[in-house]
């Protein structure tokens, strides 16, 4: 009961801020041609910045293993949604079904996951989200790739996973941490200073994406709103689980 109540008030919070971005927008204050420079401020920087300082922490052999635990059960509960959604979706008869599979499959994990699990969980779980959300990018741009441009160059797919910078964080977190590698205050305290920008921005460039929509042509397409409630009932199926 505890647990929800945490999770309630960290939602509230977080709509409160993605109230803000979509105020920014309807009130002319920043123009959505910001969006773009702000989301890479978000995936380049701050995202890696916030991964890489999770990982500053005293070696725990549980934390290793349990980040093993995620890696694996990351891949299987991914695969899991994976092939219901091409169950559910294979007697859809809509030209928006590749995106609207992809949408299901591939939620917004990183944007709104890592905020929520950084107030819920700290650093520690912040590792754990690291590990999901790097398997969740090798089958984005795998499976999703494919799902979407209905085409699948191998040389394309690894230039794309080369180019998360997630990744890139990853690794270094994990040898920072597995070897114990000393950390300066003077890097240490701009990667935490730097992290921090997450919540904020992220649900800030949120609210500018909500402005940004065509609310009467979301609220008419049924595909839609099937894509919603597949995902509410697989949300409580996994409550009760």
């Amino acid at each position: 009961m505890e647990l929800a109540k945490i999770s309630l008030l960290q939602v509230i919070i977080l709509f409160i801020i993605i109230f803000f971005g979509f105020l920014l927008v309807k009130l002319k204050l920043i123009s959505m041609s910001a969006k773009g420079s702000l989301s890479n401020l978000l995936v380049y920087l701050v995202v890696p910045a916030m991964i890489i300082n999770s990982y500053i922490t005293e070696y725990d052999s549980n934390i290793m293993k349990n980040l093993l635990y995620c890696f694996l059960f990351s891949f299987i509960v991914l695969g899991i949604g994976l092939i219901a959604v091409m169950i559910i979706t294979k007697f859809w008869h809509t030209e928006e079904k590749p995106i609207l599979r992809f949408a299901m499959i591939f939620s917004n994990a990183a944007y709104m996951g890592f905020p929520l699990i950084e107030a819920m969980y700290g650093s520690e779980g912040l590792i754990y989200a690291s590990a999901f959300v790097s398997v969740f990018n090798i089958l984005l741009w795998t499976f999703g790739y494919a799902c979407v441009s209905k085409t699948f160059r191998l040389k394309e797919v690894v230039r794309s996973i080369l180019k998360t910078p997630v990744i890139y964080a990853l690794a270094v977190g994990i040898l920072i941490f597995f070897l114990q590698i000393p950390v300066p205050t003077v890097i240490a305290k701009p990667l935490e200073l730097i992290g921090s920008m997450n919540t904020p921005l992220s649900m800030i460039i949120t609210g500018m994406v909500i402005a940004s929509c065509n609310f009467k042509a979301v609220l008419k397409n049924i595909y839609l709103w099937l894509c919603v409630g597949c995902l509410l009932y697989t949300s409580d199926a996994a409550d009760d689980l």
